[in-house]
């Protein structure tokens, strides 16, 4: 079996009527939402088939921001109550306040929450800490993948560090990792944003029954303005195939 692939960021594109089995969402972008998108979420939530990821990265980056770091925190700590999250991500900010830090939020939401987090390890961690982390919660996640920090050349490794997990009852999610060859990872989970792609480029893709592939625009076609709705509308539709596809794998 291959990956159960949680498609990411769907917020505003809801109301397209193609909806993914699984979805992950950044709190950063749920905060204080309202409308019928959370009534999406909520049914995503009571399925088990909804992952959460803090946007604590986002928020420390952001401009916009009006409430300080210690009560957004609070904020994703009361969020997960309400809605009874079953699966988040800790705030994985090593790169900006330090590991240490880290661990100390990740037990503070534990604490709060009564339930465990989903711990992000990075390569800076150490190999060590993998272990340890694989020992102490039955699912971690492996970041740095979508951003690069482990390159290309370093996946070969990715294997190995999912075999020392799953040694441990423990199982692996590859956060936004999606690379055509993902069956040669033994991923339990992942999370993609690339079915977002189509609408930014205009690209036409399809699933061909084993991965996905752009389609030619037809010559008459090339310099005609495209609806981005109905094309992410129609990419949504593909990558639900391709995700029952890697499922099935």
């Amino acid at each position: 079996m291959g990956a159960k692939i949680f498609l990411a960021a769907l917020k505003g594109y809801e109301k397209e009527g193609v909806k993914p089995k699984r979805l992950l969402e950044s709190y950063f972008y749920l905060r204080g939402n309202k409308n019928d998108y959370m009534k999406f979420v909520e049914q995503k939530i009571k399925l088990e088939n909804f992952l959460l990821d803090s946007g604590a990265f986002t928020f420390m980056n952001s401009k916009k921001t009006k409430i300080n770091f210690e009560t957004y925190i609070n904020e994703y700590i009361e969020f997960i109550k309400k809605w009874n999250v079953k699966y988040f991500f800790e705030l994985d900010v090593d790169s900006i306040l330090g590991y240490e830090k880290v661990k100390e939020i990740r037990e503070y939401i534990e604490k709060s929450t009564n339930k465990k987090s989903i711990p992000v390890w990075h390569k800076s961690r150490g190999l060590e800490e993998f272990v340890n982390l694989s020992k102490g919660y039955d699912f971690i996640a492996i970041g740095g993948l979508a951003i690069k920090h482990i390159k290309k050349t370093e996946y070969k490794y990715l294997n190995p560090l999912i075999k020392i997990a799953h040694s441990n009852n423990c199982k692996v999610h590859g956060l936004g990792f999606t690379p055509k060859d993902i069956l040669k990872y033994r991923f339990d989970t992942t999370d993609s944003t690339s079915w977002k792609v189509p609408g930014r480029t205009g690209q036409i893709i399809k699933f061909n029954g084993k991965e996905i592939v752009e389609v030619k625009k037809p010559k008459n076609k090339l310099n005609k303005k495209i609806d981005t709705r109905v094309v992410i509308k129609h990419s949504l539709k593909e990558w639900n195939k391709y995700v029952d596809y890697i499922e099935r794998s």
